[in-house]
């Protein structure tokens, strides 16, 4: 299966990339040039995209014959910090972007998308009972 991880280079990023890699699936990610951290991708052979999810022009090439992708990029720490507006075009407009590709580009068996850890408090006293879902 060929499958597009948005935000490869993050930490959650390339563990699913090369978890996918090493399941036998064909991975493209897409490099963000202000968190361009593709030294742990090395070895992995991922067709790499560099550019961001506010460009249209970018995600359509990204998206393009995929049947399945992990949106895991935005705006957080990697490449920040950001302004408000940053924020929103990279976090709302680039997850629409991404939905707009996909909708009219891929032929879709998978579309994951993904906020980030940081909502969760770490430090619970008494540690997480139970799994966060």
């Amino acid at each position: 299966m060929r499958v597009l991880v948005t935000g490869v280079t993050g930490r959650i990023g390339a563990n699913v990339a090369a978890a996918l890699v090493a399941a036998g699936h064909e991975v493209r990610g897409l490099v963000w040039a202000r968190d361009a951290r593709t030294e742990k991708l090395t070895g992995l052979g991922l067709d790499l995209v560099e550019g961001t999810l506010t460009d249209r022009a970018v995600i359509d090439r990204a998206v393009e014959g995929v049947q399945a992708i992990f949106h895991l990029g935005g705006a957080f720490q990697g490449g920040g910090p950001f302004t408000a507006e940053e924020y929103f075009d990279i976090n709302v407009r680039g997850t629409f972007n991404i939905l707009e590709a996909s909708r009219t580009l891929a032929n879709l068996d998978v579309l994951a998308i993904a906020s980030t850890d940081a909502v969760y408090d770490k430090y619970v006293p008494g540690g997480i009972a139970v799994p966060i879902n």
